[in-house]
């Protein structure tokens, strides 16, 4: 005999998604890419020198943290693509103007995210989490 519910919706097995970001560290000076930027946490964990990341240009859906892991007397810099003008803190800073600690302290967080200008155009937005992170004058 078979037996039929009516009006009681079957439910879907789904399975997890692991939601857990990827970590990309970075210990030296180099170019991020796109791919690194898309949802992930940036660490420096393992610094032993000044580093300056330049940012791909921002694009849709782009969002990343950065996470300072070592604590080092080293700056740790985040420096926009080209003359492109990133904004710290809701405040536009001038072409081509990082942002950054000037010494990297364990527990500094920074979260950016690419606010949309325009049709096709992009712009990073940092906001401060915890740390002193400050743009360059």
């Amino acid at each position: 005999m078979r037996k039929y519910y009516v009006g009681i919706p079957r439910q879907q097995v789904t399975t997890p998604q692991d939601t857990t970001p990827q970590v990309v560290n970075k210990t030296s000076s180099g170019v991020l890419v796109e791919s690194e930027c898309l949802g992930t946490i940036i660490s420096n964990y393992g610094q032993t020198s000044d580093v300056t990341l330049t940012l791909p240009a921002a694009f849709a859906n782009g969002s990343f943290i950065v996470r300072i892991d070592t604590t080092v007397a080293k700056y740790f810099r985040l420096d926009p693509n080209g003359s492109e003008v990133q904004m710290l803190d809701g405040t536009d800073l001038g072409a081509g103007k990082y942002i950054g600690l000037t010494s990297a302290a364990k527990g500094a967080v920074i979260k950016y995210i690419a606010l949309q200008t325009s049709v096709s155009s992009y712009q990073w937005a940092a906001y401060t989490v915890v740390g002193n992170w400050t743009a360059e004058s």
